[in-house]
């Protein structure tokens, strides 16, 4: 009887390697000390993709190249290829792993030798199925953005549905929990139904494979995903009182069936199954000064629908807020300086679609500036700015750009206001001025910055004489 067994891997064990993980287990894991440790253990490398999860259900690891304007979904070779060049994963591992996980091993049928094969695959919960290497700059790469389908919240139903089995002993059990299958109501009297050959009553948690062969949402994930760029923090809460969020010494706590929550790097990601009436309090603190970017994508069926993006949304230490999910449209409630009395409701700055969703190239944006010339960087007239901003069309993902939203610029170091016309400058000096933009879909351009000097004031010529 296998039990959500990973037969060609478990993308979430790369995400381990290369950002830790703890588990839930709760105050006990350090996240970044399970990164470490698992560098050498051979454990992940076994349960991480192999050869055939690339063959059978396609790539883990995507590459958006901001340099390049490229993105590309890397097959198996090209992914292990550019994480041993990043140090992000063992050699040795990786090839033991490989000897482990032949063709023959991933696709062998023990019912060839005899055994009497029973399969209980977890679905309908939200599950990590791979990540984004992002390269910023020629030097500097960041690796987040993860990607979900559904699973038991580690091993994706693809993954452990592989093992061969007759129709009629392939089993679902819907939002599941990996590390906790063998106790939960359903799973368990299942496998005591399947042991003992007894009827015991599964409770409705267990699908046949032809309910779900008939009706494939019926293990398919439907929610929302929140996605929020530093620096906020975010808890839920569901209607019965369990929790995905950061426990008081920042480990992560989720109790919420079907739900997942990680952290990569700076950025927070809580992924919140709808499916079955579920209703949530979503809360927010901040934990810095600047601004933020909440995203809610709305999953159905493992496919996304829509995003709703909230740009730019200014924040303090003392901030807190809240997210209301509606049938249509997500509201933020925001109390930027934390005195008690929130902003007026804030709608969406956009909604793009589900190919828009996966927009992760920032705009480009350039200045022109007018002005009668002098040496280079000198103007003998008032000076005008003229920005213009273009959100890249990247090749083979066309239908993917989002549009630009905005550009914010200032003045001197003043406060960023939004561009909406040529910005004249007649006052004399050295002025800065630094400007960005935001697509549609979140998505910032890092700030540039120009600088120039006006002086309108012609040279003055002086003589003295003097007699002897």
């Amino acid at each position: 009887v296998f039990l959500g067994v990973p037969n060609l891997g478990a993308p979430k064990a790369f995400k381990v390697l290369i950002n830790g993980d703890n588990f839930g287990v709760v105050a006990i894991l350090n996240p970044l000390e399970i990164k470490k440790i698992a560098q050498n253990m051979p454990v992940a490398y076994d349960l991480a993709p192999s050869e055939e999860y690339g063959a059978q259900i396609g790539s883990f690891m995507r590459v958006v190249d901001n340099v390049t304007k490229s993105d590309l979904e890397t097959d198996y070779d090209e992914a292990i290829t550019r994480m041993q060049s990043q140090s992000l994963i063992n050699p040795l591992g990786v090839i033991n792993g490989q000897n482990l996980h032949t063709a023959a091993f991933d696709n062998f049928d023990m019912r060839t030798a005899g055994v009497d094969v029973h399969n209980i695959i977890g679905c309908k919960t939200f599950t990590f199925s791979g990540f984004v290497e992002y390269i910023t700059s020629p030097s500097e790469r960041v690796y987040d953005f993860p990607k979900t389908t559904s699973g038991d919240g580690t091993v994706p139903l693809l993954s452990a549905q592989t093992i061969p089995a007759d129709p009629d002993h392939v089993f679902f059990a819907r939002k599941a929990d990996h590390g906790k299958m063998p106790s939960q109501d359903g799973i368990r009297q299942q496998i005591v139904n399947i042991i003992t050959g007894s009827d015991l009553d599964t409770g409705g948690n267990i699908l046949t494979h032809d309910m779900v062969q008939q009706n494939p949402k019926l293990c398919q994930v439907k929610g929302e995903i929140i996605k929020i760029k530093s620096p906020v923090d975010i808890n839920v809460t569901d209607q019965l009182g369990n929790r995905s969020g950061l426990s008081a010494d920042g480990s992560i706590e989720n109790t919420i069936p079907g739900a997942d929550y990680q952290i990569w790097g700076e950025h927070k990601y809580v992924f919140l199954p709808t499916g079955d009436g579920e209703q949530y309090t979503i809360t927010l603190q901040g934990t810095g000064t600047g601004t933020f970017t909440l995203q809610d994508e709305t999953v159905d069926g493992d496919q996304t629908i829509q995003t709703q993006v909230f740009s730019n949304i200014p924040v303090t230490p003392s901030s807190t807020g809240q997210v209301q999910l509606g049938d249509t449209q997500a509201i933020l409630i925001f109390d930027t300086d934390g005195n008690g009395t929130p902003e007026p409701p804030i709608q969406p700055s956009a909604t793009v679609n589900g190919a828009q969703s996966e927009d992760l190239t920032p705009p480009i944006t350039t200045s022109t500036i007018t002005g009668t010339q002098g040496q280079p960087g000198f103007y003998r007239s008032n000076v005008t700015i003229t920005l213009a901003a273009t959100d890249p069309i990247i090749p083979g993902h066309e239908n993917e750009t989002s549009g630009i939203l905005s550009t914010q610029y200032n003045l001197d170091g003043g406060a960023y206001a939004a561009y909406t016309s040529p910005i004249s400058v007649p006052t004399e000096g050295i002025h800065t001025l630094s400007f960005f933009s935001t697509d549609n879909a979140g998505n910032n351009e890092l700030p540039q910055t120009i600088q120039f000097t006006v002086d309108k004031t012609a040279p003055e010529f002086a003589a003295q004489f003097s007699t002897s």
